[in-house]
């Protein structure tokens, strides 16, 4: 092994795992064993790891804790958890929740193993202040809508450790549904401004004949239906934060009002003639392309250049498809405590039917979904019957088996030209999954994207023997 290879520490009490993850991890690096979270401690203050992967099956030291004390001391190292398949969802999201990278499961086929790993060895060491940026992610209780280590998302960590401590103007792009308000409450929370107001503004959502007033306020007649003198977000926000999302969308009217605020700190209430100052930082989002929009005279470029001083980009939920089983994992666990179930296993077909589909509604899209899943998961299973008709329909388009053999079924019924009863093609499939996984009904219901009880009823209805398979 190469003097430079990484060093791995596997914290684990079961003797299983340990024999089943060796060869594996020990054909990526130098790996060595930690009975306990109390001996990985330990090993910890006196060598340096590029990789801790940690089994929540522990007994002197649960793995929760086990992940925090490590979190704590050690806040840029990897982890990699092992959730125990009773309590897969809640061991994944708490360790995700405490700063874990990602997570395996024995069920796993040696190469995804392998894969995992070396993914999160090649992001590296989490700088310390991406840690402080999850941490307070964390502390805000949104870390579900923002949870990710796929490459994409590091990049955007790292690009808000440059400005979290500022006060520059930044723009945030992204298309709806990508925690762009999440985004900028979390700048907001890690500024010196954080003390002060964080006020939100959706541009889009109000009529332009009101949007002044929301923005500047009005003196009590101003307009039919002024009442009373009203303060506007630029009052409130005054010291904090004010976000504009959907910044795109803003009349050129009310752009140019906008860019004197900003160039000058001073504005009127509508109907006033009180000039008021005000000290705020602007954080602004849109789903649109500015470029396409000062070109064709609908967006003022130098409003342009105040509002982006400094650009986030938010990837959308497609092109960061090793993120979307952790936030599945997470919005499970979320749905579980609001609507007081206890789903802990989920088929692999669904998380790969999940990773398949294109998600035009990104985060958002993706969190009603699992809510809307787990509220038809029956036996705190969650199998591809429970997910909404349209994820399943994308099904079609890729294959749910990573078997050859499961696949050949549908392509000897294919080639052969004539017609065959549905009955027969599910007889086929299930005998061959069954076959294929040596008679593990649990593994052969994964390839079958169904439950095991599920399984088990076909196998009655159909008459089919495990031996005779």
């Amino acid at each position: 092994m190469p003097r430079n290879a990484p060093k791995l520490l596997l914290v684990s009490e079961l003797k299983q795992r340990v024999q089943a993850l060796k060869p594996v991890l020990s054909a990526i690096g130098k790996l060595e064993i930690a009975n306990s979270g109390y001996d990985a401690l330990q090993l910890l203050t006196l060598d340096s790891y590029d990789l801790v992967l940690i089994d929540f099956d522990l007994s002197l030291m649960s793995g929760n804790e086990t992940v925090t004390r490590i979190r704590r001391e050690n806040t840029q190292i990897p982890v990699i958890v092992l959730p125990r398949e009773d309590k897969f969802v809640s061991d994944v999201a708490q360790g995700i929740e405490l700063g874990a990278q990602m997570f395996l499961r024995l069920e796993m086929a040696p190469e995804t193993l392998q894969q995992i790993t070396e993914s999160v060895l090649h992001l590296g060491p989490v700088p310390e202040k991406v840690a402080q940026i999850k941490m307070t992610l964390q502390a805000l209780h949104r870390v579900n809508n923002l949870v990710g280590s796929s490459p994409e998302m590091f990049e955007v960590y790292r690009r808000l450790e440059k400005i979290v401590d500022s006060n520059v103007s930044v723009l945030i792009r992204g298309e709806s549904g990508t925690g762009k308000e999440l985004v900028a409450r979390l700048i907001h929370s890690m500024s010196p401004r954080a003390k002060k107001s964080f006020i939100a503004l959706n541009c889009a959502a109000i009529p332009e004949n009101l949007l002044e007033s929301e923005l500047f306020g009005h003196e009590k007649g101003a307009f039919t239906g002024a009442a009373y003198q009203r303060k506007g977000k630029f009052e409130l926000a005054d010291g904090g934060t004010l976000f504009l999302d959907e910044i795109g969308d803003m009349s050129p009217v009310l752009q140019a009002k906008l860019l004197r605020v900003l160039e000058h700190g001073t504005f009127e209430r509508v109907g006033g003639n009180t000039t008021l100052e005000t000290d705020v930082r602007i954080i602004s989002a849109t789903n649109k392309n500015l470029g396409e929009a000062i070109a064709n005279s609908l967006f003022r470029e130098d409003l342009f250049y105040r509002l982006n001083v400094f650009s986030v980009n938010l990837p959308p939920l497609r092109v960061r498809t090793s993120d979307i089983v952790l936030l599945a994992i997470y919005f499970i666990h979320k749905f579980n405590q609001k609507n007081n179930r206890n789903i802990q296993h989920v088929n692999d077909a669904v998380f790969r039917n999940l990773q398949n589909y294109p998600w035009p509604g990104n985060i958002r899209e993706l969190q009603n979904v699992m809510e809307q899943t787990i509220l038809l998961a029956e036996n705190n299973h969650v199998t591809m019957d429970d997910l909404p008709g349209w994820i399943r329909e994308n099904a079609g388009n890729t294959s749910r088996s990573g078997h050859p053999g499961l696949n050949g079924i549908q392509l000897a019924f294919e080639n052969t030209g004539e017609i065959y009863a549905l009955e027969d093609i599910e007889i086929a499939a299930i005998r061959k999954a069954v076959e294929l996984t040596g008679g593990n009904i649990s593994k052969a219901a994964d390839e079958l994207g169904v439950s095991r009880v599920t399984l088990y009823r076909k196998m009655e209805k159909y008459s089919i023997d495990l031996k005779e398979s």
